[in-house]
């Protein structure tokens, strides 16, 4: 599917070194699902005349029946607390943690109803003396968890879903996704958890976990050290949980409620790759990777590249 979205943010923060940040959000949303394409290609002419037989994108996929029935208009009304707990660089090592808030509400049964909270950390030591004039080998750890509750279980009273035919579910724009480079590399971006069987779209969960243990030391060529060019080794783990766990369980549970734990079940890979760091603001990297935890409706995918941009 694809989403159509306004919105109007305004974020805040007391001081420039304020470890706290405030955001109010307003989105209208609208979730659209892929239609099937008619079956005759799409014919073009050229500016010569000729005719080009043309396809559009071909990673477009038709929606399965489950995306259909959720896909749908949405209002998402929400303020947003992030706190740096701890972010520290010393010259051989670097430790982040930062913890996030978010609660939305609305006046209707078309609003999105959440509290949504995530935990991120990571931890980076430099193990052995300087390489080519660039830190030696380091040890990067990192991981964060994420949990979103229906607002219809913490405050009954100021929920507009519980009166709907699902009470407790989740739209899919505000549900978890896990997959990619920079995210759980050996799979497609969104290439994990819940989907119908036989379709590529992932219907997300409303809890997600991941975990990384990487290793990474300076090419061993002077003018590609210099130009921060790093060998990495890594494992990575994550999961992503059922995003009809709420309904499930509050239903009676039965046999699906008590096998699917409340993060979902563990995927898991290990590779190797290059990376560039461009300064504090962009990093570009190439990896090769072997699932060796996953299921049999994942989406993987060896090798990848990956660019990640911090604009602020």
């Amino acid at each position: 599917y694809q989403q159509a979205l306004q919105t109007v943010t305004v974020d805040y923060k007391p001081h420039l070194a304020s470890p706290h940040r405030f955001t109010a959000e307003y989105s209208l949303r609208n979730e659209i699902p892929n239609l099937p394409k008619p079956s005759a290609p799409l014919a073009l002419e050229d500016a010569g005349g000729g005719r080009l037989s043309a396809l559009l994108a071909s990673d477009y996929t038709p929606a399965s029946s489950a995306v259909l029935n959720s896909a749908t208009a949405s209002l998402k009304s929400s303020l947003k607390h992030v706190f740096t707990a701890v972010d520290q660089q010393q010259e051989d090592h670097k430790v982040f943690v930062q913890t996030s808030v978010e609660l939305a509400g609305g006046l209707s049964s078309s609003s999105a109803e959440f509290l949504k909270t995530d935990v991120h950390a990571k931890f980076e030591r430099v193990l052995g003396p300087q390489l080519f004039g660039q830190p030696g080998l380091t040890v990067s750890l990192g991981g964060s968890v994420g949990v979103m509750y229906p607002l219809g279980l913490l405050v009954p009273w100021l929920s507009h879903h519980l009166s709907s035919t699902r009470p407790f579910s989740s739209y899919l724009s505000d549900r978890y996704q896990l997959g990619g480079p920079l995210s759980l590399r050996g799979f497609a971006p969104a290439g994990l958890g819940p989907r119908v069987a036989g379709h590529t779209d992932s219907l997300g969960g409303d809890t997600k976990t991941s975990l990384l243990a990487m290793v990474s030391v300076p090419v061993p060529h002077v003018q590609l050290a210099a130009a921060n060019l790093r060998a990495f080794a890594f494992c990575n783990l994550g999961s992503l949980g059922n995003s009809e766990y709420w309904r499930i369980q509050l239903a009676g549970g039965g046999l699906q409620g008590k096998y699917t734990p409340f993060f979902g079940y563990f995927r898991g890979s290990v590779g190797a790759g290059l990376s560039l760091t461009m300064g504090n603001h962009a990093r570009v990297e190439a990896t090769y990777s072997f699932p060796f935890l996953k299921a049999t409706h994942d989406m993987t995918r060896s090798f990848q590249v990956g660019v990640g941009v911090a604009l602020n």
